[in-house]
């Protein structure tokens, strides 16, 4: 297989493209500078056995997405973008605030005017868990502070990114508490897309490689109740494991996935 990831250059978005990579697969790692993996070793093996190949961009420039894309035919695209939470008054924010948004808009203007058996590419994109009031609803209570404060920026910018992708691929349900996407579906849907949704994301192990018998890793499931916590790179399991190999399954779902 052939996957394209935008967001490659840390957290689920590279471990997810380490992972592919390792397993054979062939990624195109898209990122903003050519000199993200210059000191990666792994990487740079990756690269040289020409599994993996590096393609610079801005997923906010819709030229940049276009020239990415190109005529490249690839089996899927995993959409991991995601900025860093900067402290302001009276609340967190990230910048651009829309980043999500803006740039899942950017890949969808771009596939829908593709030809046919690029529009149809199989897109697996990282949300997350607690968007909305059903969202909200389900968190531990010790988390709805944090969501409600801490997190509110970033996941209006997902929630929106939500409601675009409901809108191409038919669901009108997805980000209904949208603030600046039009609500309502395409006349005829067309995208093909799962969501995943992590609980709060944390830097520990892979609870999946461990291979426990008789323990499931994680829990999955549509508004997930009490979940806590999830690892990037059990998420990363997910996507792979998961997302990717059994899209059939999760194709037109919006899963939440924690301990």
């Amino acid at each position: 297989m052939h996957i394209l990831v935008f967001g490659a250059s840390r957290n689920v978005g590279y471990l997810t493209a380490t992972r592919l990579l390792a397993k054979g697969e062939t990624v195109t790692l898209v990122v903003r500078s050519a000199a993200t993996f210059d000191n990666d070793a792994a990487i740079q093996e990756h690269i040289k056995s020409g599994r993996a190949h590096v393609a610079v961009g801005d997923a906010l420039k819709e030229d940049d997405v276009r020239r990415v894309i190109g005529a490249n035919t690839f089996d899927f695209i995993v959409f991991s973008i995601g900025a860093a939470i900067q402290m302001a008054w009276p609340k967190p924010v990230i910048k651009p605030a829309d980043l999500c948004a803006s740039s899942m808009n950017n890949l969808l203007a771009v596939l829908y005017s593709s030809p046919a058996e690029i529009k149809a590419t199989k897109l697996v994109v990282i949300s997350s868990s607690g968007l909305g009031r059903k969202g909200h609803d389900v968190l531990p209570l010790v988390m709805k502070p944090l969501y409600g404060w801490g997190l509110e920026v970033p996941h209006v910018d997902k929630i929106n990114m939500e409601r675009a992708l409901g809108r191409a691929a038919g669901h009108a349900d997805w980000g209904e508490d949208a603030t600046s996407e039009a609500a309502g579906v395409d006349a005829e849907p067309w995208l093909n897309v799962a969501v995943i949704r992590p609980a709060f994301l944390t830097d520990g192990d892979c609870n999946a490689d461990k291979n426990k018998p008789g323990k499931e890793p994680y829990r999955i499931g549509e508004y997930l109740r009490g979940a806590y916590t999830i690892s990037r790179k059990d998420i990363a399991h997910f996507v792979v494991e998961e997302a990717i190999k059994d899209f059939a399954k999760y194709k037109d779902r919006a899963v939440d996935v924690g301990y």
